[in-house]
């Protein structure tokens, strides 16, 4: 046994070793779901939980009134233990030097002579005389002050929870104000972090549009493609009815005719081919997944997907006629219109992460045929494309950046099809490098390994087939939102992982960017080296300087640019003019960028809230 690892044999069992994943373990308060019972090993229990060791109290937050509150009650407290304790030594020096040799303290009637004892234990008169002044000056320290305090936030907090205009009627929430201690804070607010899934927009994804084989389907406008014409000065079209008599799926927004004429199977022979890849198109889309269906008790299918762009798809699927029914381990049935239930068999689920940006499946089709399918983000999919789908790849960009420009969040889907003896020899090196320990944990540290590099050897000489686009809707009130907080001298940065043309049109449908705005715009294609990038953020900011900050500037700029210029040598120039930015929007940025992002803010800008 090796810390952190553990080898598990059972004695006359010959059973093959396969590697635990996290997959593979149920968490303390995890439900049970598509499944009544389960067979486990308990592992850990009570404290040696993860969520018992991850477990801690709560940090203690206090606002910046009540530090200085703080301070000023220590240096009170320590000031009146320094005058107690001059008093006190005064006194004592006072009652047995001074005082013994003072006539006028004596008394004149013999009976009493002594006016007042100058004798006796100096140590203990000093702590009584101690506690004599600490009872005469204690008034000094306002402990009352602290009672008032708290009473005026416990009214803000009443305030905050009965203004009407931060009520969410939908609901029927108010505002909850879980801690007073940082009512003060609010106003003193310089920075706003802000991602744009489920913060700006609603996190409610709705199939759009999509490019099949060259061809791009689906009519109407985004929130954002509307804002883009106003902005434009042209005229905005109506918006295109759905069919009455086609049933409405949820998270579907979807209208073209077009789209009905492909896929109709007894339509034009002449446009076969078309036919064949929008059915592989929506096949791709409810096969390639993690999405698990639920069936209720009124019989309906509800979809439980760990990302609703996901669920936005296979609804896509569904409402072309590719549904998606059920799930067993190795298998997905689907509900074909027009053929029937298909039974399709998983063999390999490569799945996506922040660092891959993809995500394939390695599936046996009905007619036995042994494909791939591979969706994700338009970048990670062309450098992974065959030579032969070049010519498609230009048409499919222009259809995503069209899309981009509506604000829809856009993947390129992409197939291809594997050998029998190819795929036995690497799925056996796959399944070998992904039970190696080792292996593991050099993935684990991002360290170069065996099962990313078979990856690699996988998702290599596509096929494209097409691309889909979803909208994530603006929340009510964003634009308004934004633009008071812009008047309130609060700057806004944006973090997403959407492509540049959407993050900056998404930043245009709420207030965040204007035509006003000088807008510096960094990426890999501008400011292909370290050195470009220099120039251009120091070109900015020595621009901004020179018109004496009269100019409104926003900094746009994209993941790869921002790898570079986050770097030790370089903080320094992109702090340089992004702190002097009404608006700030980094695009195309992974999870662990956006905390850099953060932290240089708040290690390089201490006054910073």
């Amino acid at each position: 046994m090796r810390v952190g690892n553990m080898d598990v044999t059972v004695d006359g069992q010959a059973w093959p070793r396969e590697p635990l994943s996290i997959k593979n373990v149920l968490l303390r308060g995890c439900t049970l779901r598509n499944t009544d019972w389960v067979y486990a090993l308990v592992l850990n229990t009570g404290s040696d939980t993860k969520i018992m060791q991850s477990a801690s109290s709560a940090p203690t937050k206090w606002s910046d009134v009540m530090i200085t509150l703080n301070k000023c009650i220590g240096i009170l407290c320590i000031g009146l233990v320094v005058l107690c304790s001059v008093a006190a030594t005064v006194f004592v020096t006072w009652q047995n030097q001074i005082a013994r040799e003072a006539w006028y303290l004596h008394g004149t009637i013999a009976a009493n002579k002594v006016v007042l004892e100058t004798t006796g234990d100096a140590v203990q008169t000093w702590f009584i005389m101690c506690f004599y002044y600490f009872l005469l000056l204690y008034q000094v320290i306002p402990i009352s002050l602290y009672v008032s305090l708290t009473t005026v936030k416990f009214l803000q907090a009443m305030f905050m929870a009965w203004d009407l205009k931060m009520y969410h009627a939908e609901s029927d929430t108010p505002a909850i104000v879980r801690t007073m201690a940082l009512n003060e804070e609010l106003g003193q607010i310089s920075y706003i972090f802000s991602d744009k899934t489920g913060t700006l927009t609603c996190n409610v994804m709705d199939f759009r549009k999509c490019s099949i084989n060259g061809v791009s389907y689906g009519s109407g406008l985004t929130e954002i493609g509307r804002a883009a014409l106003k902005r434009a000065g042209q005229p905005i079209p109506p918006e295109p009815q759905a069919d009455p008599t086609v049933k409405s799926i949820p998270y579907v927004n979807f209208v073209d005719p077009a789209l009905d004429a492909a896929m109709r199977r007894d339509g034009d022979d002449s446009i076969a081919l078309q036919r064949q890849k929008c059915h592989q198109f929506f096949e791709h889309l409810a096969v390639c997944h993690t999405v698990i269906p639920e069936k209720l008790d009124s019989g309906e299918i509800r979809l439980s997907a760990s990302s609703p762009d996901e669920q936005a798809l296979v609804a896509g699927a569904q409402y072309m006629g590719y549904t998606f029914e059920s799930r067993s381990v190795g298998k997905a049935m689907l509900d074909v219109a027009g053929v029937g239930k298909k039974s399709y068999e998983i063999l390999e689920v490569l799945e996506f992460n922040s660092t891959r940006k993809r995500m394939s499946v390695v599936v046996r089709l009905p007619t036995n045929e042994l494909m791939l399918y591979t969706k994700g983000a338009d970048m990670m999919i062309y450098a992974r494309l065959h030579p032969s789908s070049k010519a498609l790849e230009a048409i499919t960009s222009q259809h995503m950046e069209q899309y981009a420009d509506d604000g829809l969040r856009t993947l390129a889907l992409a197939v291809k099809s594997l050998d029998e003896s190819w795929f036995a020899t690497w799925s056996a090196k796959y399944r070998a490098a992904s039970g190696s320990i080792d292996e593991l944990d050099k993935r684990k540290h991002g360290q170069p390994n065996a099962i990313d590099t078979l990856m690699e050897e996988m998702e290599s000489d596509l096929t494209l087939i097409g691309a889909t686009a979803i909208e994530d809707k603006l929340q009510r009130g964003v634009p308004e939102c934004l633009s008071s907080l812009s008047a309130a001298l609060i700057k806004v940065w944006m973090l997403t992982g959407d492509k540049e043309e959407t993050a900056i049109n998404i930043g245009y449908a709420c207030a965040l960017l204007d035509n006003a705005i000088v807008q510096v715009v960094i990426n890999m294609d501008n400011c292909p080296t370290a050195d470009a990038i220099r120039d251009k953020l120091a070109a900015a900011a020595d621009a901004f300087h020179a018109k004496q900050g009269q100019d409104r500037y926003a900094l746009v700029i994209d993941g790869e640019a921002l790898e570079v210029a986050l770097k030790p040598d370089m903080k320094h120039d992109l702090l340089g003019l992004a702190q002097h930015c009404v608006a700030v929007i980094c695009c195309r940025v992974s999870p662990a960028q956006k905390a850099e992002m953060v932290m240089l803010i708040r290690d390089h800008l201490p006054e910073a809230r």
